[in-house]
């Protein structure tokens, strides 16, 4: 579904680059009409409207509204995910942007103590090194 979705906003926004009288190409994702950088407080703005309307059709349905959160829970939700589904957390670090693995540990332990042993990969960083000419 994401990948569907990406592919249907990249067509509207090609559409977009034809007709935008000045375009400022900054290789983005996600961008105003004229390619511009999104001003954050309008991400914010229509990620708590999509909300609000996910919850007025949850009311309708007479199911569960979603709880609230903030847009940076989602990041901790898809790391989390990421490393339950145990994805190497070198890999994981780099997703998140942070400096080291080691700051990805610290962040998400609880995560990676629901993950049974043997299940999940040290990062090389965090191995010590076997000793001169001995073989590992």
């Amino acid at each position: 579904e994401s990948i569907a979705a990406l592919k249907e906003y990249r067509t509207r926004q090609l559409r977009q680059r034809l007709v935008a009288t000045t375009w400022g190409d900054h290789d983005l994702v996600f961008c105003t009409d004229i390619g511009k950088p999104l001003h954050p407080e309008n991400v914010l703005r229509a990620f708590y409207a999509i909300r609000r309307r996910a919850n007025e059709a949850a009311k309708q349905d007479n199911a569960e509204p979603l709880p609230a959160f903030r847009i940076h829970d989602l990041r901790h939700t898809h790391a989390t995910h990421l490393i339950r589904e145990r994805w190497d957390i070198v890999t994981v670090s780099r997703r998140l942007g942070h400096a080291n693995p080691g700051i990805t540990m610290t962040i998400y332990a609880h995560s990676l103590a629901d993950v049974p042993d043997g299940d999940l990969a040290t990062p090389a960083a965090f191995t010590l090194p076997a000793p001169h000419g001995a073989v590992r």
